[in-house]
């Protein structure tokens, strides 16, 4: 495996610059109004969880999950969306 260039970003990452990177702040802001008017209201969750939680119901192959170990040897996966936490909190909090 050949070391990494130090200005490059890993495969499927990419940077958003400032005239993209307003175009979608306005964007976000115009929907996060239209939503609030409805009557939405917004949770956020990490962007880690862990493993069982997302395992089986997420539509993602498991080979596909970017996992993590922490300090206590519990695998971590990178929310691949919304679905399993939400429904983690839903169950939990509210």
């Amino acid at each position: 495996m050949t070391k990494p260039f130090m200005f490059e970003k890993p495969l499927g990452m990419r940077d958003t610059l400032p005239v993209l990177y307003e175009t979608k702040v306005k964007a976000r802001n115009e929907m996060s109004d239209e939503i609030k008017k409805w009557g939405y209201q917004f949770i956020e969750t990490p962007a880690l969880e862990y493993h069982e939680t997302i395992g089986e119901a997420s539509a993602i192959l498991d080979q596909q999950l970017f996992k993590l170990l922490d300090s206590e040897g519990h695998t971590l996966v990178l929310r691949p969306d919304m679905t399993a936490p939400i429904a983690r909190v839903a169950a939990s909090k509210l």
